[in-house]
């Protein structure tokens, strides 16, 4: 509720019959996981109103970079996944921009002293018929946990200018 988009069970289910849809077979799944960065950060130093609004911010970030058909679900506490059929392999690169440009967009114009910032694993894979969601979303999992051990710790837009 609190974001606007799929709970996990809704996401799952409405991806899997998209996976499932005859129609997409041999199309691509361009399937992301994003994890909010530094959510108890920002929950110790601005209450659960900063951490609200990262969650919302992130939401919106993503529900704006995928509006061309994305499928887009909250999968626990900040944890984020979408999957949008695309036709074409170029698909990762435009969406990474996207998704980059809108973040630094919001984090210019929020007016917060702190920046709101997700790691994002993303893969492309041709779908096929009898494909799971579950193993699509374990491959954007381990990229993502790739990203998260290399990102900063500290979210003041002022430190991070120094």
């Amino acid at each position: 509720e609190l974001t606007g988009i799929y709970n996990r069970r809704g996401f799952l289910n409405t991806t899997q019959e998209a996976l499932d849809n005859t129609e997409n077979i041999d199309r691509y799944a361009l399937v992301a996981y994003a994890d909010t960065d530094n959510l108890k950060i920002i929950n110790d130093r601005y209450g659960h109103e900063g951490g609200d609004f990262a969650l919302t911010s992130c939401s919106n970030i993503l529900s704006k970079v995928f509006s061309d058909g994305g499928m887009i679900g909250r999968i626990g506490g900040d944890e984020f996944a979408v999957v949008v059929v695309v036709d074409e392999v170029e698909a990762h690169d435009k969406y990474q921009k996207l998704l980059e440009d809108a973040t630094n967009e919001l984090n210019a114009n929020s007016g917060k002293e702190y920046n709101v910032k997700m790691s994002v694993g993303m893969t492309l894979v041709k779908i096929k018929k009898g494909m799971q969601i579950a193993d699509l979303l374990d491959k954007a999992d381990a990229l993502l946990y790739k990203k998260k051990k290399t990102r900063r710790k500290e979210i003041l837009k002022s430190e991070l200018e120094n």
